[in-house]
């Protein structure tokens, strides 16, 4: 009898993981980056693509269930502060991503250990340029990185265009 309550208990669990939605999955993951965050920005020039810059940075987040918020500081040094806020909203069916407005479609979600996956696309402008625009957000309950990649519609592979890096704050 022990085993047989035992094999129930373990097939609920293995039923809750499988029937987690996308959209679970992603809103889980904005209830992670609540808090606060430091780290850095790395940048690619606008001016010839190619050139990096790195910027110490800063990040507050909340998550009100429905939106996750967030304020961003970089510090370009020389009493130089820049800040950037911004929203990010699931859709529905979790096949979407309205990011600043802006709606990117969840190409994948790869989890591993306490790590979480997710890729996102889609298409607009870069420096007054038609381009696929790729983000990729990666998540892990110390530390979190956002990586934006751009590819030209005229060329070219994909590069670049800024990574955040942020460790949790104690």
């Amino acid at each position: 009898m022990k085993q047989l309550i035992t094999t129930i208990a373990m097939g609920v669990v293995l039923m809750s993981f499988a029937f987690q939605t996308q959209r679970d999955i992603l809103l889980a993951q904005f209830y992670r980056l609540v808090g606060e965050w430091e780290g850095l920005m790395e940048y690619t020039s606008y001016e010839d693509n190619t050139t990096k810059h790195v910027t110490p940075a800063k990040c507050e987040s909340t998550f009100d269930g429905k939106a996750w918020l967030y304020k961003v500081t970089y510090d370009e040094g020389n009493g130089q502060i820049f800040e950037g806020s911004g929203e990010c909203i699931v859709s529905q069916d979790g096949s979407q991503v309205m990011y600043n407005g802006i709606k990117w479609n969840v190409v994948s979600i790869q989890e591993s250990a306490d790590t979480v996956r997710i890729l996102m696309e889609t298409k607009g402008k870069d420096n007054r340029k038609k381009a696929s625009l790729r983000q990729t957000l990666e998540v892990t309950d110390r530390t979190f990185t956002l990586t934006e990649e751009v590819k030209y519609d005229s060329g070219g592979d994909y590069f670049v265009r800024n990574k955040h890096l942020f460790r949790k704050r104690r």
